[in-house]
């Protein structure tokens, strides 16, 4: 029987463009049944090429496939944008470039720098304590307290600020003690806000929209070795603790689990061709059940073999 299409109208914010993907990231109103969230979607190679970050956009949504395909109907004025207009560009850190030495303030209200971590594998993303949208800050937050928990001792985790005139120290430490933070092993960075912006911008992560408590914002993960140089960025928040388990284990030099680097390679390479990480995860529990039978299928083989053998060495004992 052949999947019902359902379009269905949307509103909402872009986030980020990948046009190599054929993909958007839209901070969307609800519709058709879905809440309020930001997501994935399919996008023409048209709609690739005139999106720009911060479009207000309205569109039908094509619910059949995986991730959903968008078709955008009109783009409205952009969002309100941060305050100050156009900023300079900032160049995207890419794997082994290093990290630019940058300063900024700790929950604790302690003077930090990049300096601080070497000899750390970091973990960096970017969060705001007002952050009110379930699949977004606090997600990644909560990942990083399961982080914390399993990371090597070794290891470093740094949550930057989007917010800073709101997130100071006293603020950020609050919000880690929702999270059981460690400041001596996770980092909740505030400071200048045009630092932040430029360490937040060097990681990929772009500002489409701003009012006085909500941050219209793309997602991004960084993994720094302990030189201070990129290991990789991870766009988005569907990343999993496992799989950034497994690259720092092997960053630190530690053994990692085989199915941990595995997941990590095919998560890696599904990105880079724009396969929606849902459709991986389907992709992920049917090799595991297809396993789990050749590995049952062949238990049961050896023990016929074995069974068998024993019958030909009892006749041999009979006789």
């Amino acid at each position: 029987m052949m999947g019902l299409v359902l379009a269905v109208m949307m509103h909402g914010v872009v986030l980020g463009v990948d046009p190599r993907a054929g993909t958007a990231v839209v901070k969307h109103d609800p519709f058709g049944g879905m809440p309020a969230m930001t997501m994935t979607f399919k996008i023409g190679p048209d709609d690739a090429k005139r999106l720009q970050t911060g479009d207000e956009i309205r569109g039908d949504v094509d619910t059949a496939g995986d991730p959903w395909k968008l078709r955008v109907v009109s783009i409205g004025s952009p969002a309100p944008q941060m305050q100050g207009g156009a900023q300079p560009p900032v160049a995207i850190l890419q794997p082994g470039d290093p990290v630019p030495d940058a300063r900024f303030v700790d929950q604790l209200g302690r003077a930090r720098s990049w300096q601080d971590y070497r000899g750390h594998t970091t973990v960096v993303s970017f969060i705001y304590t007002r952050c009110r949208d379930a699949t977004m800050c606090p997600l990644v937050s909560a990942k990083f307290e399961e982080l914390q928990r399993s990371l090597s001792p070794n290891a470093r985790l740094i949550e930057f600020t989007l917010d800073p005139a709101y997130d100071v120290p006293s603020v950020l430490q609050r919000y880690g003690r929702e999270f059981d933070a460690n400041p001596e092993r996770w980092t909740l960075a505030t400071g200048d806000p045009e630092v932040l912006r430029e360490i937040a911008a060097s990681f990929g992560i772009t500002i489409a929209a701003r009012t006085n408590a909500t941050i219209a914002h793309s997602e991004a993960l960084g993994i720094v070795d302990k030189s201070g140089n990129v290991l990789q960025t991870v766009y988005g928040n569907t990343w999993q603790p496992d799989e950034v388990l497994a690259s720092v284990s092997e960053a630190e030099g530690s053994s990692s689990n085989l199915w941990q680097r595995f997941v990590l390679g095919l998560r890696h390479a599904a990105r880079q061709c724009g396969i929606n990480d849902n459709a991986l995860g389907h992709a992920a529990e049917s090799l595991i059940f297809v396993g789990s039978l050749l590995a049952i299928a062949a238990l049961i083989f050896l023990a016929d073999v074995f069974l068998q053998w024993r019958r030909r060495n009892a006749g041999k004992g009979a006789r």
